[in-house]
């Protein structure tokens, strides 16, 4: 791999104009971005597009957003590979939990066709009754902040496969 990829930037051919508008070709590094794959604990999770000199630091950040590290504890190894556009990460088991309770992940570019099923197994337990005492705690929760404070919350209860409830507002 060339010094170019592996420092984000990438070899062009630009046109550059003087003052006088005379326009000479150059060769210019620019920076330039790439899609990468992110694994955390060997699961593909999503991918993000950045250059390759500051992969690490959107990954933390990403892992942070998503809610799946708070801790210096949950994060253990980050692995970057610039040939196959690959970041393998390693969290804790707790990390891991909070990762595998999400609602969803949403991958971009080339990932956001179904390659790569997102695999949910859980031991929730709930009647039909529960979850919609559930879903209407969530509306009461949601109407009784002021409107400068509400966001979007999406929530969803599965069981034995089957999706029992969702909602958003």
């Amino acid at each position: 791999m060339s010094s170019e990829t592996t420092t984000g930037l990438s070899k062009v051919e630009v046109i550059k104009i003087d003052q006088t508008r005379i326009g000479e070709a150059a060769v210019e590094y620019v920076p330039a971005e790439a899609e990468f794959r992110i694994l955390v604990n060997n699961e593909v999770e999503t991918s993000l597009h950045c250059a390759p000199h500051r992969v690490k630091s959107l990954v933390v950040g990403w892992l942070v957003g998503e809610g799946v590290i708070d801790r210096e504890d949950d994060f253990v190894a980050i692995d970057t590979d610039l040939e196959s556009f690959d970041i393998r990460v390693t969290i804790s088991d707790d990390a891991a939990q909070r990762l595998a309770t999400r609602v969803f992940t949403i991958p971009v570019g080339k990932l956001s066709e179904p390659e790569f099923p997102r695999r949910v197994s859980t031991e929730l337990e709930l009647t039909p009754e529960q979850v919609v005492e559930l879903s209407g705690r969530f509306r009461k929760l949601f109407l009784g902040l002021r409107s400068s404070d509400r966001m979007c919350y999406l929530a969803a209860f599965a069981q034995n496969g089957e999706i029992q409830s969702y909602g958003e507002g």
